[in-house]
């Protein structure tokens, strides 16, 4: 649903068919106990999601934070009625994002994956359930030709989706600042 209504509000609703097509789901939980490192509170590094879109139920314990494009950190106040969505890398692409990486790449940067974090504050264990969309194994993400124009170039190459996985881990891609950006950039000289 939150794709559909982010392929919409791009006009390239004839797209949404061939994108959900070709989309696994996954969902996991996930348990924060006491941070090690007490001075940060860091449960959870700061990180951008690689896939399309992440719902997250979180628990009554606060904990995850967003940056700003300032860089300040904002947290997330958890509701018993409501549900966090966040855009990934890959949507990015497209042209969507809130928390995810996909988006980020399938909206050609018009919708952008945010950096966010988990902190742990009390000492009590935090707790979420996350639901998350990717691209199905070796899939290929393309922006729609549509989301270019005079204003807004085609920034990505079409990419595999597990290659840029294994690159996003692999000892490359974790030296690299901006392992998405390395990547997938149209004329970077980093991008693979």
């Amino acid at each position: 649903m939150v794709q559909m209504m982010i392929v919409e509000s791009l006009g390239v609703k004839k797209h949404y068919d061939s994108l959900a097509s070709s989309i696994t789901y996954a969902v996991r939980l996930s348990e924060y106990g006491v941070p090690l490192n007490q001075d940060t509170k860091i449960g959870l590094d700061p990180h951008k999601d690689p896939n399309l879109v992440t719902v997250v139920c979180q628990s009554k314990i606060e904990g995850l934070e967003v940056q700003t494009f300032d860089g300040d950190w904002v947290s997330v106040k958890p509701s018993p009625n409501s549900v966090t969505v966040i855009v990934g890398q890959a949507f990015q692409v497209l042209k969507l994002s809130f928390v995810n990486n996909f988006l980020q790449a399938w909206s050609n940067m018009r919708v952008r994956a945010p950096n966010h974090r988990v902190r742990v504050l009390g000492k009590e264990k935090r707790f979420s359930a996350l639901f998350a969309s990717r691209p199905s194994p070796n899939s290929m993400v393309k922006s729609p030709e549509e989301l270019g124009d005079e204003d807004h170039h085609l920034l990505f190459k079409p990419f595999n989706y597990t290659e840029f996985v294994k690159f996003l881990y692999s000892e490359e891609g974790r030296k690299t600042k901006d392992p998405f950006n390395a990547y997938f950039r149209i004329g970077n000289e980093e991008a693979a």
